[in-house]
C-alpha cells in the first residue's frame, strides 16, 4: 500500500480500491537505480505498472499512452548508458521508456531517448548528472498487471583504432 496517496486513503464503503499507486509513481518517488560497471544487468530493480496513473509531465513526448507511467533516476557514470527492461510480464509485455534531465517540477527529455524497444543506450550524458527514466505500457487499457526488472549498464568504451587517427599499424 502507499498510504500517503488519496486514493489509498478510502473511507467510503461504496469505493472498492483493487490497488494503490506504486511509490514511485510519480517523478519525485522515483526509485533510485544502481549503475552497473559493464551492460550484463548483474544489479537490477524490480518495477510494475499495476495501479499507476498518469504524470503531469508532457504526456505527448513519446509514442504510446502515459497513463500507467513509472519512475526511476540514476547518476550517469558514463556519457553512454544502457537502458534494459527485463524479465517483462503481466497482460502486457508492450512497454516503452524514455529518458530525462533535470528536476522533478522542470524535467526535459533526453533528445531521441524515446525507446519501444526493451533496451536502449542514450549518449551525449553528463557523467554524475542525475537522469530520470519513465517507464509505462505502450497499450491505453486500463488495468495493466505488468511487472518487469530494470538495470542501468555502462557499455565499454570503444577501442584504440575507433577513428583514423587511432589506426593500428598492420
Amino acid at each position: 500500500t502507499n498510504d500517503d496517496t488519496p486514493i489509498c486513503n478510502v473511507v467510503s464503503p461504496s469505493q472498492v480500491v483493487l490497488a494503490c499507486p506504486p511509490s514511485n509513481d510519480e517523478c519525485d518517488g522515483a526509485i533510485a537505480l544502481t549503475v552497473n560497471p559493464d551492460a550484463s544487468c548483474a544489479n537490477t530493480t524490480p518495477g510494475s505498472v499495476i495501479a499507476a496513473t498518469a504524470s503531469n509531465v508532457d504526456e505527448a513526448s513519446c509514442a504510446g499512452t502515459e497513463d500507467d507511467d513509472v519512475w526511476f533516476s540514476f547518476v550517469a557514470e558514463s556519457t553512454a548508458q544502457k537502458i534494459s527492461l527485463i524479465n517483462v510480464a503481466g497482460s502486457t509485455t508492450d512497454l516503452f521508456h524514455s529518458l530525462w534531465t533535470g528536476d522533478c517540477s522542470g524535467l526535459s527529455l533526453v533528445s531521441g531517448s524515446c525507446s519501444d524497444a526493451d533496451s536502449s543506450t542514450p549518449s551525449g550524458l553528463a557523467v554524475g548528472q542525475t537522469y530520470y527514466v519513465r517507464v509505462y505500457s505502450y497499450t491505453g487499457i486500463v488495468g495493466q498487471t505488468t511487472t518487469f526488472d530494470i538495470c542501468i549498464g555502462t557499455p565499454p568504451p570503444p577501442p584504440a583504432n575507433d577513428d583514423c587517427s587511432g589506426a593500428i599499424e598492420i
